[in-house]
């Protein structure tokens, strides 16, 4: 069994992998899930620091199944100047807040969860997905987690209309050997 802990996806690049046929994928697939999941990233973004936006970039293909790095880039809107360590901590939580949404969303039916002091577990299959309680916290207080609900849902509804795509999974690099992914089970 593999721990993953959400907080250590704290930062600004995420991978995203498509397993099916070695090499490929289908531009359609790959293009609107990406960009689902990109809209999801900018809506967390959006309700958590709104004098703030993120570009969000392909940064590298990966070998094997197909493999998608993204990196995310904070810029200032406002002439205002926020602290270094807000601005650290809005970009620490992005990313682990769109894993969070991802699997409430798509794995929580079918996972355990096991409260405790400082975090929430999910037991999945062959995973124990760790989730600080800070995420979920940070959740709970969002203005309109609907919102983000609706592009997570859209994401994998063009994963689950192309059956060339046999799982997904989420990594912090490229070349990661291991990572959780779900293939319908």
């Amino acid at each position: 069994m593999a721990d993953i802990n959400l907080s250590e996806f704290a930062g600004d690049e995420i991978v995203f992998h498509f397993g099916g046929r070695p090499s490929e994928v289908d531009a359609y697939t790959f293009a609107n899930t990406l960009l689902a999941f990109s809209e999801a990233l900018q809506e967390i973004n959006r309700q958590l620091d709104p004098n703030t936006r993120i570009e969000i970039t392909i940064e590298g293909l990966g070998e094997g199944s197909f493999r998608a790095k993204l990196r995310t880039v904070t810029k200032l809107l406002s002439r205002l100047l926020q602290s270094t360590a807000a601005q650290e901590a809005a970009r620490n939580i992005i990313l682990p807040l769109l894993m969070m949404f991802i699997y409430d969303r798509y794995f929580a039916d079918r996972a355990r969860i096991i409260v405790t002091d400082d975090s929430y577990i999910y037991e999945h299959g062959h995973d124990r997905i760790i989730m600080p309680k800070f995420i979920y916290d940070k959740k709970k207080s969002m203005r309109d987690p609907a919102a983000v609900d609706k592009q997570i849902a859209r994401g994998f509804s063009v994963l689950e209309d192309d059956p060339s795509v046999t799982d997904f999974g989420i990594t912090k690099n490229l070349d990661d050997p291991g990572l959780f992914a779900d293939s319908g089970g």
